[in-house]
This record gives structure tokens, C-alpha cells and sequence, in this order.
């Protein structure tokens, strides 16, 4: 109750590095907060169905923070694609089962994204490819990390 309370009116909410929450209180925050365009769920226990429910219900999208949240995959960046056009940052740090074909795909339909972590994302090894993709990129020092400057 407490939580539905408390996120009906908020924009962004951080959940980060709380391990008991499970799928259940994130779909529960998705489903309450109505105007929700940043989320951090770093550490928690995020699965395909609630990436799923938040994409669709939350088009408007512009901040996800999934780091290391291992159970992602590939599902979840399809719905992203398809629901959250507006995405400008991304962090899927350490992810173990994204793959390099559905980060093309994420990237190539997520044209407004300004940030995008994929650093120790064991089966992605497209740095280089998604840099010339997303228009304006540039590939900063820290390996896995694409930071995106408008070009004037």
C-alpha cells in the first residue's frame, strides 16, 4: 500500500540494489505510476514480463537502468524497441543474455538515446558496430560505454 501511495504521482523511482524486491513490487510500481519516465532497478530482480509491462504502458520512457539485473534478455530489448522510441539512456551493465543481434535492433529503432552502457555484457561484442549506427556517437574510453553528442 505504501508504494502505491507513493508512486502514483512520481516521475522517476529507485528501486537500486534492493534484492528483496521481486516481480511483484516492480509491476506493482509500473502499474501505479502513471507518469513514470525514470527507473532504476539496478540489482533487482527484473524479469522479461515486467520489462514487457513497463514498455507498454510506459511509452514515454526516457531513463532505464538495468544494471545487473541478469535475467534480461532479449525480449525485454524487443519491447523497448517497440514501446520506447524516446529512450536517451540505457544501462544494461553486466548483462549475461542480451545478445548482439537484438542490441542491433534496440539501437537502430532507439534512435534518440544519448547514453547506452553495455559494459561486461557477456554476449554483446557490437561496440564498435553500434557507435557508427547511432548517429552523432563517439566511443568514450571506458570500454562498453557509448556516449552520444549531437553533432552541430
Amino acid at each position: 500500500q505504501f508504494i502505491q501511495k507513493y508512486v502514483l504521482w512520481n516521475f522517476k523511482f529507485r528501486l537500486e540494489g534492493l534484492e528483496i524486491v521481486t516481480h511483484n513490487s516492480i509491476e506493482q510500481v509500473v502499474s501505479s505510476c502513471l507518469y513514470l519516465n525514470k527507473l532504476n532497478l539496478s540489482g533487482c530482480r527484473v524479469l522479461d514480463s515486467t520489462v514487457t509491462l513497463l514498455a507498454k504502458t510506459h511509452t514515454d520512457l526516457h531513463t532505464l537502468i538495468l544494471s545487473g539485473c541478469s535475467d534480461v534478455t532479449d525480449l525485454s530489448l524487443q519491447a523497448l524497441a517497440t514501446y520506447c522510441k524516446n529512450l536517451r539512456v540505457f544501462n544494461l551493465r553486466s548483462n549475461q543474455y542480451v545478445t548482439d543481434v537484438a542490441m542491433m535492433k534496440f539501437a537502430k529503432k532507439c534512435s534518440m538515446l544519448e547514453h547506452l552502457n553495455i559494459a561486461r555484457c557477456k554476449n554483446i561484442s557490437v561496440i564498435t558496430d553500434l557507435a557508427q549506427r547511432l548517429p552523432g556517437t563517439s566511443l568514450p574510453q571506458h570500454f562498453g560505454v557509448v556516449d552520444i553528442k549531437t553533432v552541430n
